[in-house]
């Protein structure tokens, strides 16, 4: 009988049920569809010296997303959860990259991408006798900057540089409001009272920063040697408002990260048909606002 959903909730945003529904064909997983949109578009402009822009715009929202794994939840036989729905899902990407290929000898051809982003998200859940609907809303803005350059400083060399740099802002807001009802139809909420939020409540941000060179050894038909390395700096900076904290003797955390990575490798190639590879290479992970 696992997987069975013979009790569901048919709760919805602007409907209140203070009881489960019996589901008339248990096999059927009630709350798992949802809608999504996405609109995209990208435009290339050509330039004079053969240069060109390249335009790129994306943006793509939801309905409410039901979390069926709580809505299933159970504790002493009964539905948990009336509600525990995703708010709509927002995304949107605009970006500008431009390439050029100028056939010099350290700047072979390069390409240069400036983009924003946005995303929107809310978590809300209420259980059953209860009015009260918990939510979670997050929105995070990005810029970033990436710059990559091929250079050729001969027939068996190849070189590849370039830079890394974001911004990242996250706003997270968290409050409880309880329904206000006419009957089963939802008409309002009340005013919302404040409750911890996901992220820091008075909102976080990550730098970062990163410069990167490879280079590629053609030293024979059969032998190629590649070397590579990553210079990486980023900056944590996140704050709580002093009410609703998730600990009171936490108001701020700040976070410097460096590391220089790197990656030697080599191709053999004896006989035809027949190829080793040795990869050695070192990494590292800058907690992130999440990982906080």
């Amino acid at each position: 009988n696992w997987g069975l959903t013979p009790m569901y909730s048919n709760n919805t945003e602007d409907y209140y049920n203070a009881n489960p529904v019996a589901n008339s064909n248990p096999n059927i997983q009630r709350n798992t569809g949802y809608k999504q949109y996405d609109f995209f578009q990208k435009a290339v402009y050509q330039l004079p010296n053969n240069e060109q822009l390249l335009f790129n715009f994306q943006l793509s929202t939801s309905s409410n997303i039901d979390r069926f794994d709580k809505l299933s939840e159970t504790r002493d036989g009964q539905l948990r959860f009336a509600e525990w729905y995703y708010g709509p899902q927002n995304r949107l990407l605009v970006a500008t990259t431009y390439n050029f290929f100028k056939d010099k000898r350290w700047m072979k051809k390069g390409r240069i991408t400036l983009a924003y982003q946005r995303i929107g998200e809310s978590r809300n859940k209420r259980k059953f006798n209860s009015l009260v609907r918990a939510t979670q809303q997050e929105q995070v803005n990005l810029v970033s900057l990436n710059a990559d350059f091929d250079a050729t400083t001969s027939n068996r060399v190849n070189i590849s540089y370039g830079f890394e740099a974001t911004y990242n802002h996250v706003y997270s807001r968290g409050f409880n409001s309880a329904l206000q009802l006419s009957g089963n139809t939802v008409v309002g909420l009340d005013y919302p009272q404040a409750m911890p939020s996901r992220y820091p409540s008075k909102g976080s941000e990550l730098r970062s920063v990163a410069f990167y060179t490879n280079w590629v050894w053609n030293l024979s038909p059969k032998l190629t040697v590649n070397a590579g390395g990553r210079l990486n700096f980023s900056a944590l900076n996140a704050q709580w408002k002093p009410i609703a904290l998730i600990d009171n003797l936490l108001s701020e955390v700040k976070l410097n990260s460096e590391a220089l990575t790197w990656t030697l490798a080599g191709v053999f190639k004896p006989i035809p048909g027949l190829q080793w590879n040795l990869i050695l290479s070192s990494g590292f992970k800058a907690p992130n606002i999440d990982d906080i």
